[in-house]
C-alpha cells in the first residue's frame, strides 16, 4: 500500500491559443498507510497525444531541469505552453508510478487521462470606447467674475492690522511732535486712539466693490444718462427710476459723490456684526473697559482683578481713547432696531432695549434658512453623477431672499453699517494686543484663525457665556456676509435661467457648508438635515436658540455656579 493517494485534474476543458494548459495534483497522505519503512519517492510523468511532455521550465530525468520526484504531500501545478490549434481534441495521459519500480502500475486515481481543446482567443472588440461618469457642470454665466470680485474685496483682518501698524500707529510722521492731525477726536490724550480710529476708516474706505475690475467688463452695464458710470446689474434696474439724476460729467463735487457710489459699494453687510454682537466681542470689550475703569457694576468682574495695563505699553493710551470716544459709537438701541429693519433678528439680554419697530423682515430668516437648505440638497444630487441637479429650486430661493434683503436697503443702511463694522475693527484690534493675552492667559496652543479670538475666548470661559467658542461666531459672520452680499448685490429678480443659481450655489459651497456647520455648532439647529421640508426650530430666532444652549451647559458645569447674562453689558 502506497504512503499517498494521487488526485488530477484538468484546471481548463477549452484553452485559447497563448494561454497554458494548466494541470494540477493533489498529494493526500492515506490514513490507511502503516510505514514498513519502505519507498516514498514516486515519479510523474506526462503524454500528450502519445508523446512524452514536459512542464514548462522542466526537462527528462538526467536533464538541467528534471521534473521533481514526488516525496510529500501537497498541491502541484503544472503548465503546458506552446500547443497549436487543431480541430481534434488533445489527449493528455499522466502516471504516477514508484520510484522503485518505473513500470509498475499507475498510481493516480482515476481519471488517468482527460482530454482538452487548443481554442482561438476572442477577437477583440473593434471601436472599443472608454466610460466614465463625472459631475454635472452647469454652463457658463457673465456673473461668475463678480462673485470672485467679492471675495477678493471682503474685509480681512490681517491686512488691515498690518496697515494701521505699519502705516497708522508707527508711521514717524504721524507720531513725530507738532505733527498737524488730519482728523483728531476732541479730547485730550487721544492721539494714539485718534490714528487708530482714522486708519481703520481710510483702509475700509479703500475697500471696495466692484471698482475698475476689467474682469467685469462684460458684467457691468455702462450708463450713458450718469456719465457712462459702469454700474451692476442690479443698479442699472434701480437707475431706470432716477433719470431726473442724470449728469453729463462728473466735475461738479455733488455729481462726482454720486458717480463713485453708482461705480462702488463698501462690500460690508451688517450681519457681521449681528454674530459679533452674539459671539460677545462688544461685551467682552466692555468688561474690559469697566476693569480699566475700576468699575464694579457686576459681581464677575472680580475674575479680572489683575488686569493692569502698563503705562509704558501702547494699550494703555488706545484703553483711554477708546473709552472716552464711547460717547460717539453706535449704541445697542441702534444696533437691534437696524437688526430687525434688515434681517428680523433678536438680541436677548438684560441691556437689550425692547424692540418696537416700525418695518421688520419678519420673514426673512425663514427665507435665508431655506435658502442654505435648498443649496445643501442641491449638493447631494449634483453630487451623483447619474443625476443632472435641478438649479431651479435654489433660483426661487434666491429671489425670495435677494427681495426681502432689498427692502431692507433703506434709511440707516449704508451708514450704519459701515460704522458698526468700523467700530467692531476697532475691538477686534484692541484684543488682538500683546498686552491682552499676558492679563487674561488662555490656551496658547489652539490655533485661532485670528489674534484677537483667544482673549475672547478666554472671556466668555471667565463669564460662562457657553462652551462655543468664538471661532464659530466668526465664520457666522464672516461666510454669512459673503453669501448675504452675493444675493443683495445680484440681479436676481430677473434671472430666469437655472443653471445662473446652480453656478452661485457652486461657487459659494464652501461658505454655505461652513456657515451651515458654523450654525449648527452654535445653535444645535442642522440646516442641512435631509427632510422634505424644515420644522420650525430652522426658523427660530438664533438669539434664543443660542440662550437655551448656554442654560444647557450651565445646568451640566459640575456644581459651578451660573454666572452673569452674556449681554448684560453691551452697549
Amino acid at each position: 500500500m502506497q504512503p499517498f493517494l494521487f488526485y488530477a485534474e484538468l484546471m481548463e476543458q477549452n484553452v485559447p491559443a497563448g494561454t497554458p494548459v494548466r494541470v494540477r495534483l493533489r498529494v493526500v497522505s492515506n490514513p490507511d498507510y502503516v510505514d514498513a519503512g519502505g519507498n516514498t519517492v514516486f515519479d510523474i510523468q506526462f503524454n500528450i497525444d502519445g508523446a512524452p511532455a514536459f512542464p514548462d521550465g522542466m526537462t527528462a530525468a538526467g536533464g538541467a531541469n528534471p521534473v521533481p520526484q514526488l516525496t510529500q504531500s501537497g498541491v502541484f501545478y503544472y503548465n503546458f505552453t506552446g500547443l497549436a490549434i487543431q480541430s481534434a481534441p488533445y489527449l493528455l495521459a499522466i502516471s504516477v508510478t514508484d520510484s522503485t519500480a518505473p513500470t509498475g502500475p499507475n498510481l493516480l486515481t482515476v481519471p488517468v487521462s482527460f482530454t482538452f481543446l487548443v481554442i482561438a482567443p476572442p477577437p477583440p472588440p473593434p471601436n472599443q470606447t472608454a466610460v466614465s461618469l463625472s459631475r454635472y457642470t452647469p454652463p457658463d454665466t457673465n456673473d461668475e467674475p463678480f462673485w470672485v470680485n467679492l471675495k477678493a474685496s471682503q474685509l480681512k483682518f490681517k491686512p488691515m492690522f498690518e496697515f494701521v501698524v505699519n502705516y497708522g500707529l508707527c508711521s514717524v510722521d504721524a507720531n513725530s511732535p507738532g505733527s498737524p492731525m488730519p482728523r483728531r477726536l476732541p479730547f485730550v490724550g487721544v492721539s494714539q486712539y485718534s490714528i487708530l480710529k482714522f486708519s481703520i476708516e481710510a483702509f475700509m474706505a479703500s475697500v471696495v466693490s466692484p471698482g475698475s475690475d476689467p474682469a467685469l467688463s462684460s458684467y457691468l452695464i455702462q450708463q450713458p444718462n450718469f456719465a457712462n458710470a459702469k454700474v451692476l446689474p442690479y443698479y442699472d434696474m434701480i437707475l431706470q427710476n432716477l433719470q431726473q439724476y442724470q449728469f453729463a460729467n462728473t466735475e461738479d463735487a455733488c455729481d462726482k459723490r454720486f458717480f463713485d457710489k453708482l461705480q462702488n459699494f463698501s462690500a460690508l453687510e451688517l450681519i457681521y456684526d449681528y454674530w459679533m454682537d452674539q459671539g460677545g466681542l462688544v461685551q467682552a470689550m466692555n468688561l474690559i473697559c469697566l476693569r480699566f475703569q475700576n468699575m464694579r457694576k457686576i459681581p464677575e468682574l472680580t475674575a479680572f482683578y489683575r488686569l493692569d495695563t502698563n503705562p509704558l505699553l501702547p494699550l494703555t493710551d488706545l484703553l483711554w481713547g477708546y473709552i472716552q470716544d464711547e460717547q460717539h459709537t453706535v449704541s445697542l438701541h441702534r444696533r437691534v432696531h437696524e437688526y430687525d429693519h434688515e434681517y428680523g433678528l433678536t438680541l436677548i439680554g438684560k441691556a437689550v432695549p425692547n424692540v418696537r419697530p416700525v418695518d421688520s423682515r419678519s420673514s426673512f430668516l425663514e427665507a435665508f434658512h431655506t435658502l442654505l437648505h435648498k443649496c445643501a440638497l442641491y449638493y447631494v444630487k449634483s453630487d451623483d453623477t447619474t443625476y443632472i441637479a435641478d438649479g431651479l429650486p435654489v433660483l426661487n430661493a434666491l429671489k425670495e431672499v435677494n427681495i426681502l434683503l432689498a427692502e431692507g436697503n433703506h434709511n440707516a443702511y449704508g451708514n450704519l453699517t459701515f460704522t458698526a463694522r468700523h467700530e467692531n475693527t476697532v475691538q477686534q484690534f484692541l484684543m488682538a494686543q500683546p498686552e491682552m493675552d499676558r492679563f487674561l492667559g488662555g490656551r496658547a496652543m489652539v490655533p485661532y484663525a485670528e489674534p484677537w479670538q483667544g482673549p475672547v475666548d478666554t472671556i466668555r470661559g471667565i463669564m460662562g457665556w457657553g462652551n462655543v467658542s468664538i471661532r464659530h461666531f466668526h465664520n457666522l459672520a464672516t461666510y454669512g456676509e459673503l453669501i448675504l452680499l452675493s444675493v443683495r448685490y445680484g440681479n436676481w429678480s430677473v434671472v430666469i435661467d437655472p443653471n445662473q443659481a446652480a453656478n452661485w450655489a457652486n461657487a459659494f459651497r464652501n461658505e454655505i457648508m461652513q456657515y451651515i456647520h458654523s450654525y449648527r455648532a452654535v445653535t444645535g439647529v442642522d440646516l442641512s438635515a435631509d427632510t422634505v421640508g424644515l420644522r420650525e426650530e430652522h426658523f427660530m430666532q438664533p438669539s434664543v436658540l443660542i440662550q437655551r444652549r448656554m442654560t444647557n451647559a450651565r445646568s451640566g458645569n459640575n456644581g459651578r455656579p451660573a454666572t452673569g447674562s452674556r449681554v448684560s453689558l453691551a452697549n
